[in-house]
């Protein structure tokens, strides 16, 4: 029993590691992004500043608009930092640990994450959330790993299309019996038979910078979070890539 309780152990500490592996792989093809998304509330920051600045140095001070200014820039501030806090969780290397989470938060974050990587691949991102999506139990880094993943895949399906508008829609449902369903959907150029067979064996990949690991990683950590993940094909065009958890209401142990 101590073995095997050992062997287990060494399993799931070397199935994290790999998964942050996986994690810093993608953050590096996000620099761009994420340079992106810090100099916009960084640039409004030194905008408010130098406005609370020129207020205050008026012949008679406008107190109003500099203490609006002010507060501005620290609003700027924070969401710079919130920016780099959610870098650093993704990298960091701490044991997976599961609690209430809102999924449309993290579907949220992890758009505006990818929001740069998409405008340079001329591809549009399209939020339809439920707002009757119930609080799901799981660890918030691991979850936002499996959506970045497929967004990042959605994007990478896009590149050669040109007939057709780019177009990545991220979607909520709730689901019958305590469910909710996450889906990414592309117009890109979809899944043949073959492809779709090995979509999520490991080292088997699409893209031409990927390791293969993303998918098989993502789909062990739905599956351990209680839920499944699966692709299917648009048909003429496109995939889309969806899986389900449990609410709060069905915790997994």
């Amino acid at each position: 029993m101590a073995e095997q309780r050992r062997t287990e152990e060494t399993l799931q500490a070397t199935r994290a590691e790999l998964a942050r592996a996986a994690r810093i792989t993608t953050i590096g093809e996000l620099t761009a992004s994420i340079a992106h998304e810090l100099n916009q509330p960084l640039a409004a920051v030194v905008a408010n500043a130098d406005a609370c600045v020129a207020w205050l140095s008026r012949e008679k001070p406008d107190l109003a608009e500099a203490r609006s200014a002010a507060e501005r820039a620290t609003q700027g501030a924070t969401r710079a930092s919130e920016v780099i806090a959610r870098i650093r969780s993704l990298i960091t290397k701490a044991t997976p640990e599961k609690s209430q989470v809102q999924i449309n938060r993290i579907i949220e974050q992890t758009a505006a994450l990818a929001e740069g990587q998409a405008a340079r691949n001329h591809v549009a991102i399209k939020l339809e959330l439920s707002p009757d999506i119930p609080i799901v139990f799981g660890d918030s880094i691991q979850l936002q790993q499996v959506i970045l993943n497929l967004v990042m895949n959605g994007i990478e399906a896009m590149t050669s299309v040109t007939d057709r508008p780019k177009l990545l829609v991220l979607r909520s449902t709730p689901e019958n019996e305590g469910q909710i369903r996450v889906s990414v959907e592309d117009s890109g150029v979809g899944l043949n038979e073959e492809v779709t067979r090995r979509l999520f064996e490991p080292f088997f990949t699409t893209r031409a910078k990927g390791m293969g690991m993303g998918l098989s990683i993502s789909r062990s950590i739905i599956e351990a979070h209680g839920g499944r993940l699966w692709a299917e094909s648009n048909g003429t065009s496109g995939a889309t890539f969806q899986f389900t958890l449990p609410s709060e209401d069905r915790p997994t142990t």
